[in-house]
């Protein structure tokens, strides 16, 4: 991106940048595109979620599974210093130890309390959010009783870590 703003602050070029660990959670929190939607279309169609399991997931390695006493289909709840979510757990063979994952697209009101993965992510605003009047700051969609409930502009999940356990 040539835009000013990305060379001014080294982003012209995607590059990898370290997750804000912490020893106390040792699971890091990644995510990605849905392979199958296109944002929460597919998420919150009631016909598309008999594909999915009928509501948000996220996948976990066996063994971080087997060392939580958690078994595929339960439901866990995901922590850290910041905040907390809980969804279903599925397992993936093909995850590495100490990482979870969570496609993007699920909205707020499919978890209890409208705690989506954001509830645990950090959420500082990036000055690029800014460039052009790109319009990524705006006003979350949530019921008037969650008004205390932060926004994450174009929140990605790539930069924190977590705990999680069976509820």
């Amino acid at each position: 991106m040539d835009h000013e703003w990305f060379i001014e602050l080294g982003e012209e070029i995607p590059t990898h940048k370290p997750p804000l660990s912490n020893d106390k959670y040792p699971i890091f929190f990644n995510s990605g595109h849905a392979r199958v939607g296109v944002h929460s279309t597919f998420r919150t169609n009631v016909w598309m979620q008999r594909l999915q399991r009928g509501g948000p997931y996220v996948y976990l390695s066996p063994v971080d599974m087997r060392q939580r006493r958690i078994a595929d289909g339960d439901m866990v709840r995901i922590y850290n210093n910041i905040g907390e979510t809980e969804c279903m757990a599925k397992i993936d063979p093909g995850l590495p130890e100490g990482m979870l994952y969570q496609y993007h697209g699920f909205e707020p009101y499919q978890f209890k309390d409208w705690n989506s993965k954001q509830a645990v992510l950090v959420t500082a605003i990036n000055p690029l959010e800014l460039v052009n009047g790109w319009g990524h700051l705006k006003a979350p969609h949530e019921p008037p009783e969650k008004k205390g409930v932060t926004m994450a502009p174009n929140c990605k999940t790539h930069d924190v870590t977590v705990e999680v356990e069976k509820i």
